[in-house]
């Protein structure tokens, strides 16, 4: 490592280049992260390329990497794998996105000129002793002030002082190497807390060291401004990571100690260029420039607070941060979604859709356009991105397109809600914003926005309030839960008897009865000692399922000497404990500790596994053919269910569902057995075919309950973690059918289907109805039946057949009304001319004494009205717009459906045309109305 000689040289010879340059000379952002790599590469470390932003499946905790020592947990953590095994010295550029979870700065991003949710964090690391707090030390320093050039009168360092709450002495080792160096004594300050590193509530942790830069030239002694005034800004944080923290928050010193650090690009890159912020450096200048030229609003001038008018450089500072996250993140496969890292995604999109459009006037779609304009300067570290360059320009594109779609369709009911408000309001009441959301389905993001934009903000407190009782409503639930959560402590209750049900010899389902200890009865929010009305139990082992997973629960009846006692009818999950809610019957009397028997209701509960099943089967399918990417959400009810999924391309096509409906049809007559097993997350995470996915920010137990289609594990098809009740053999489902396929939201679609006698049922009722609608095909006479028919209980690949045919027989029905309009005009006209020719004999007769001028006269008069029957029947000859109409109808049903009122409306004016033939007047009024 680097030598005390070595060190001092370094000094000397930045000391006469510092002597003979009055000025720093300029260092791009990309030649200082290269400089960064080479400098440690040549002090024995190994360049460790930048992970994704995505955490690895191991770290689920995180919803993107926000640090660089992200990739190098396990080796921290004691629990390297063949990857790192060989580390003693690295060093990496990595990207970061810091927004959502413990690190978010998503909501602080404009408000200031450092904090951006995109950055990257350059670092080096010793492992297991490789090098020493002396080395980590002097080698940071020698980089920014002899490789970079930096002022060292300007910097200041601090060290751990001691801290009461860990019990710890200060760090004064640290403070004498710094001395050592050559750092000032007034430049080295002790901290406490702001200088111990954890990396959570158990596990590595230590003392830190940092090192300050003062951004005021000529500025001595301000140590009293570190960490306390944005003058003075962290550079680079370096910590000792020589404790364990156990879980009962005692300290334990680690065997081999190891050093982590870190330091933002971006500040470092303002500080060498010497300019005011992180936005003004040249990897984000050629961002605000082109906001800048797009912009109507002047170009960003780099103001904050009350200075910023109306907030325009805060939005400039937005939309130039999170398109450069958005490119990063869409480049390492997050897609915008509703959920985890996707939904964060989505958010920052928004975010600088609204931003560009209402803040900078922007025209919108505009943001798509500076994706070419990050990549550039992204291009150098992460050359990756020009190959994805079209793929995140036109996700971007389509992102925007939705967004306004929903922004113009909310605007509307939005403007009615604030026009009703007083005039000097500032609050956009929670309970409209709500209502927005649940009725209308304007995410609150974009309720945000619109209210922003009028100078109010929403009262996001009372909308949750009401957002959490929506949610607690629909699961049938209550407030009961939190008051009772309070009280179920010292109880020890299991329900591992809901999975303790067999088929006997002929094929029959047994849930054999279950008896059991009262361990508590609650009543009215409060535990009692005995219970004669509503109330809860908690039982010592429980055979009833609780709502859970999806799955509504079981109901039934607890019983003594053979009769009911307490009528069950929810149940549910508290402090993980099963709880029974309902109602004592027959005058019984319950008391705690009394033992009772289970007697669940058996058809309810073979209708959720039937549906449960299937459910598992459906997502299985849908993967098979190509449509689903995995589930987003379920609700499962007796013998049906709606089921949401993520979607390819080809879903949403006509004959995905009848493929996959078949698909799952196939597997209930092949009599597949269903097999449960209990196994460690690890081994279940390993398991080929698995559908379910461990999401980030989301506890699993250590051993999780695997349900599986088939005995061989190899071969096994609809794989999932899941511990809710299924039926033993697939044939046991007795039938499925998929009542609708629709798209829930961008990227999401919704099924609803039906399994057991139900599925067979609407089979039957599809069925009838399309033979009766095929029998009218060929004579329609009475259609009034049509409207009566009830498509929701109708499979959806009868939904088409069943339209077509109606399209069929309705044109036919019109072509036959029309050919009877006809008829009668024709009669009617026959009669007219013979009236006609009547009157004209008449008239013949006595003008025989008329002048020659008024035989002119007539002669024209008639010559007129021959040129105009000639006329009508020239145009009868052209095809008619009917003609026309079911020439291209054939094309497209889309089509067909769409020219249904110009049918209507074609019909009106045939209509009028006959009206004004058989009449003397203008119908001109009748012309009006209709146009």
């Amino acid at each position: 490592m680097l030598s005390r000689n070595g060190f001092h040289v370094a000094r000397l010879k930045r000391k006469i280049l510092s002597q003979s340059q009055s000025l720093r000379w300029f260092m791009s952002t990309h030649d200082i992260r290269r400089n960064f790599i080479k400098f440690f590469e040549n002090h024995d470390h190994i360049h460790v390329p930048s992970s994704s932003v995505v955490p690895p499946f191991e770290d689920r905790s995180l919803l993107f990497t926000n640090a660089g020592m992200n990739q190098f947990k396990s080796l921290f953590l004691g629990r390297a794998d063949s990857r790192w095994t060989f580390l003693e010295r690295a060093v990496s550029y990595q990207k970061c996105i810091r927004a959502g979870g413990k690190h978010n700065d998503l909501e602080d991003v404009g408000k200031d000129l450092h904090h951006q949710t995109f950055f990257e964090m350059l670092g080096n690391w010793s492992f297991n002793n490789a090098y020493s707090k002396e080395d980590a030390c002097r080698l940071a320093w020698l980089f920014l002030t002899d490789v970079l050039s930096i002022d060292p009168s300007r910097l200041y360092v601090t060290y751990f002082g001691g801290s009461k709450r860990f019990n710890l002495p200060s760090d004064d080792h640290c403070k004498n190497i710094w001395l050592s160096i050559g750092v000032p004594k007034s430049h080295i300050l002790p901290f406490a807390d702001e200088n111990f590193w954890e990396m959570g509530a158990s596990g590595p942790c230590g003392p830190s060291t940092e090192i300050h830069y003062d951004r005021m030239p000529g500025r001595k002694d301000v140590g009293n401004l570190v960490n306390e005034d944005d003058s003075i800004v962290e550079l680079w944080n370096i910590v000792f990571i020589s404790m364990m923290r156990i879980a009962s928050g005692k300290l334990q010193p680690l065997p081999s100690q190891h050093i982590d650090t870190g330091m933002g690009l971006e500040r470092l890159a303002s500080v060498v260029q010497n300019v005011p912020s992180n936005f003004d450096i040249d990897s984000l200048s050629p961002i605000m420039k082109r906001l800048s030229k797009m912009s109507k609003k002047g170009p960003y001038t780099g103001k904050v607070g009350e200075e910023d008018e109306k907030g325009r450089d805060a939005s400039y500072r937005i939309v130039a941060d999170h398109m450069r996250a958005i490119v990063i993140a869409l480049s390492d496969g997050v897609e915008p979604s509703a959920v985890d890292n996707g939904f964060i995604v989505r958010k920052m999109m928004r975010r600088s859709f609204w931003h560009s459009a209402n803040k900078l006037k922007i025209d919108r779609f505009a943001c798509a356009e500076l994706v070419p304009v990050v990549i550039e300067t992204l291009r150098l570290a992460y050359p990756d991105l020009e190959t994805a360059a079209k793929r995140i320009k036109e996700c971007v594109a389509e992102e925007e397109r939705n967004y306004w779609s929903v922004i113009d369709k909310g605007e509307e009911i939005f403007e009615k809600i604030r026009s009703d408000l007083p005039k000097d309001a500032r609050v956009f009441p929670g309970e409209d914003a709500f209502k927005l959301h649940d009725t209308h389905g304007i995410p609150i993001e974009i309720t945000e926005d619109l209210s922003r934009a009028h100078g109010l903000t929403v009262d996001k407190k009372r909308f949750l309030e009401l957002k959490g009782a929506a949610k607690v409503l629909s699961q049938s639930k209550s407030t009961f839960k939190k008051e009772l959560a309070l009280d179920t402590s010292g109880l020890k209750s299991s329900d591992k008897v809901k999975y303790d049900y067999h088929l006997d010899q002929d094929g029959k389902y047994v849930f054999p009865p279950v008896t059991s200890k009262v361990l508590a009865l609650f009543c009215k929010n409060n535990r009692v000692d005995s219970l004669n009305t509503d109330g809860s139990i908690v039982l010592e082992n429980c055979q009833f399922y609780a709502e859970e997973g999806g799955q509504k629960c079981d109901r039934g009846f607890l019983e003594l000497d053979e009769k009911p006692v307490f009528e069950v009818s929810a149940v549910e999950k508290i402090n993980g404990l099963p709880v029974l809610h309902g109602k004592v019957v027959g005058g019984a009397e319950l008391t705690r500790d009394m033992m009772v028997t289970q007697k669940i209701d058996v058809d309810r509960r073979m209708a959720l596994m039937r549906a449960h099943t299937a459910t598992h089967l459906l997502n299985w399918a849908l993967r098979r053919v190509g449509a689903g990417r995995g589930q987003r959400g379920s609700s499962i009810e007796e013998d049906s269910f709606r089921f949401d999924y993520a979607t390819d391309d080809c879903a949403g096509e006509d004959d995905i569902v009848e493929n996959v409906e078949a698909l799952v049809q196939c597997m209930i007559s092949e009599h597949k057995p269903v097999v449960s097993d209990m196994l460690p997350k690890e081994k279940a995470a390993e398991l080929p075919m698995l559908q379910s996915e461990f999401r980030e920010g989301k506890e699993y137990p250590a051993i999780v309950r695997v349900a599986r289609i088939g005995n061989n594990t190899a071969e096994a098809v609809a794989v999932e973690c899941c511990a809710g009740t299924h039926v033993l053999n697939t044939s046991s489902i007795v039938d499925f059918t998929i009542l609708s396929d629709r798209s829930l939201a961008k990227g999401v679609r919704r099924i609803f289907a039906l399994t057991g006698e139900k599925a067979k049922r609407s089979h039957r009722y599809g069925s009838d109805i399309v033979s009766r609608l095929e029998s009218m095909s060929g004579s329609p006479e009475d259609t009034a039946w049509i409207e009566g028919i009830d498509w929701a209980q109708m499979p959806d690949h009868d939904h088409g057949v069943a339209r077509k045919l109606i399209k069929v027989i309705k044109k036919k029905r019109k072509a036959k009304i029309a050919k009877s309009d006809e008829c009668n005009v024709n009669v009617k006209e026959e009669l007219k001319t013979d009236e006609s020719h009547a009157c004209e004999d008449t008239i013949s007769i006595k003008s025989c004494s008329a002048d020659t001028q008024s035989c002119l006269i007539c002669k024209e008069e008639s010559q007129e009205s021959g040129d105009a029957v000639k006329k009508e029947a020239a145009d009868a000859e052209e095809p008619s717009f009917f003609e026309l109409v079911n020439s291209l109808s054939a094309d497209s049903d889309a089509f067909a459906e769409a020219i249904d009122d110009l049918e209507n409306i074609t019909e009106n004016v045939h209509c009028l045309i006959r009206n004004t033939i058989q009449s003397d007047g203008r119908p001109v009024g009748a012309w009006k109305d209709l146009c």
